[in-house]
């Protein structure tokens, strides 16, 4: 929650620094993983890319074994994002791939409207305008896809079932509320 806020919180970083250790120390892989992805995320989101590489590959090494598609994914995308800060777009479109691969296996249209999206902008860097086209219209193709996907029409059914909800809890206040006032009002 602290990373999506802007400005980053300055504390963010050793928090997520001693949740990586005391995950190391109590060999909860997972978790150390996934904060060393955080950190990353948050060394990227600074503009510090030579610290986002070196945990995003720690990350890595970690996830690979543990085979969590998912955060090997991401650690391949902010490795993309890291070549992307350097100019290095050949760099960035191969780590875009690797992510690309891994997030069409688990049908992830959100990452991949983002890996499209990203990869059509190293191509662009790069000059090659038609393959920055093609690759914008995935972005749009994968958005209209998650969009009208049984994932986001679910999300959606569960946002309405929670308004109905919350409109029933306040009617029944409401009703509490009229049931006391009739009682005040016959005294």
């Amino acid at each position: 929650i602290a990373q999506k806020k802007d400005p980053i919180p300055t504390d963010l970083i050793s928090q997520l620094r001693e949740t990586e250790r005391l995950s190391a120390r109590y060999k909860q892989p997972q978790s150390q993983a996934y904060a060393l992805n955080l950190l990353a995320n948050t060394y990227a989101r600074i503009k510090k890319p030579d610290s986002a590489e070196y945990f995003a590959n720690r990350s890595l090494k970690l996830t690979n074994p543990l085979q969590i598609k998912w955060l090997v994914a991401l650690n391949h995308f902010y490795l993309g994002l890291v070549h992307q800060f350097r100019n290095e777009s050949y760099l960035a479109i191969d780590s875009y791939r690797k992510s690309f691969k891994i997030a069409e296996s688990e049908n992830d249209l959100s990452m991949l409207r983002e890996l499209s999206r990203h990869t059509a902008d190293s191509y662009s860097r790069m000059g090659n305008y038609e393959k920055a086209y093609e690759a914008s219209l995935m972005t749009l193709d994968y958005a209209n896809r998650f969009n009208t996907s049984e994932q986001t029409k679910s999300i959606r059914l569960q946002e309405y079932e929670s308004q109905i909800n919350t409109l029933a809890v306040e009617k029944q206040l409401i009703e509490e509320q009229n049931r006391t006032q009739r009682v005040v009002n016959s005294m």
